[in-house]
C-alpha cells in the first residue's frame, strides 16, 4: 500500500509538532512541562520560544523553492542541538523537555535528510560525528582527582554524603558562595573544609578551570585539569539533583545536609569561629542564579 504521504509532507507534520511542543513548554503548560533540577538549570522562556520560532520556520520553509535556506536553517539547528545535548552531558545535568524537542527534531532530520544540499549534509555529518566524540568520554567520566593547585591549595572535591570532613558544596556564580568561602579563610579554617563545586552552565565550568588550571601551562595537563574538574563537577551535580537539592551554598557533613543561612552558623561552630565569623553569608543562591 502507498503512503498518501509524501516526504514534505511526513516532515511539515514534525514541524508542526515541534512547534507545538515548543509553545507548550514556552507557557509551562502541558504534559511535556519538566521542573527538574536539570529542566531548571537549563530551559528558560526564551529558549522556547526561540524553538517555537525556529519550528514555525521550519514549516515555511520546507518547500524546494527554498531548498537552499531550508537546508541552512536545519544546518543551524543541528549544530544548535549538539551544543546543547553536549552542554547536558558535560553538567550530567539532564532536561527530558529539552531531550524530547531534539527526539523530535532528530526525527525531523532524517525527514529531510536526502533533501539537503550536499555540503549541508556534510556539515550536518561532521557536527553530529564531533558531538558524539566529546560527549561519549565525557559520560564515563564519574569521578577524578585534580593535581594542580587551587586559591586553598588543596584539590576541590567531590561529596561524599558519610564522610566526617564538611564539605562546602558552592557554585562559581553564587556571591553568598565566595562570602561563606572568604569568611573561612580570613579565619584560617579553609584547610579544614573541603570545597565541592557544582556547575549550572558552561560559564561556571569555565570560571572553575580558569583558576583551578592556570597554575598549568602545558598542554596535556592543562586538559587533565580541565577533565578532572568536569569529573568532579558531574559527580557532584549527580548529588544534588538525586536529593532535590537546589540551591548553595550548603554543608555536607557525616550524614547531615545544611543549606542557607545555616550554612555560616554550622559552619562556626563546628570549626569554633567565633561569633563574628556568622555576619557573612547568610543568603542561598537558587538552580536559577537568583539569590535571596
Amino acid at each position: 500500500m502507498v503512503s498518501r504521504f509524501s516526504p514534505t509532507k511526513t516532515a511539515t507534520i514534525t514541524a508542526a509538532f515541534l512547534l507545538t511542543y515548543a509553545l507548550a513548554n514556552a507557557l509551562n503548560t502541558g504534559p511535556f512541562a519538566c521542573h527538574s533540577s536539570g529542566c531548571r538549570a537549563l530551559q528558560t522562556p526564551w529558549l522556547w520560544w526561540a524553538g517555537a520560532a525556529y519550528g514555525l520556520a521550519l514549516l515555511i520553509t520546507n518547500s524546494p523553492r527554498t531548498a537552499h535556506l531550508f537546508s541552512g536553517l536545519v544546518l543551524v539547528g543541528v549544530v544548535v542541538e549538539c551544543l546543547l545535548v553536549f552542554t547536558q552531558v558535560a553538567l550530567n545535568l539532564y532536561c527530558t523537555a529539552c531531550l524530547g524537542y531534539t527526539a523530535l527534531f532528530v526525527v525531523f532530520v532524517v525527514q529531510t535528510l536526502p533533501r539537503l544540499d550536499p555540503v549541508a549534509r556534510k556539515a550536518l555529518y561532521a557536527s553530529v560525528v564531533l558531538t558524539v566524540g566529546m560527549t561519549v568520554p565525557l559520560a564515563g567520566t564519574t569521578s577524578a582527582k585534580t593535581t594542580c593547585e587551587c586559591p586553598f591549595t588543596q584539590a576541590f572535591g567531590i561529596v561524599r554524603a558519610e564522610d566526617t570532613t564538611p564539605q562546602l558544596v558552592f557554585e562559581p556564580t553564587c556571591p553568598h558562595c565566595h562570602e561563606t568561602i572568604e569568611m573561612l579563610r580570613q579565619a584560617g579554617a579553609h584547610r579544614h573544609v573541603r570545597l565541592c563545586p557544582q556547575a549550572w552552565g558552561l560559564r561556571s565550568v569555565w570560571e572553575l578551570t580558569r583558576e583551578h588550571c592556570r597554575q598549568q601551562t602545558s598542554s596535556w595537563p592543562h586538559a587533565r585539569c580541565v577533565l578532572s574538574v568536569l569529573a568532579t563537577v558531574r559527580s557532584n551535580n549527580a548529588f544534588c539533583a538525586e536529593r532535590g537539592l537546589d540551591s548553595v551554598p550548603l554543608v555536607v557533613h557525616t550524614g547531615r545536609i545544611i543549606q542557607g543561612a545555616d550554612v555560616p552558623v554550622y559552619l562556626a561552630g563546628l570549626l569554633q569561629l567565633g561569633a563574628r565569623s556568622t555576619n557573612r553569608g547568610r543568603a542561598s543562591c537558587s538552580i536559577r542564579t537568583t539569590c535571596n
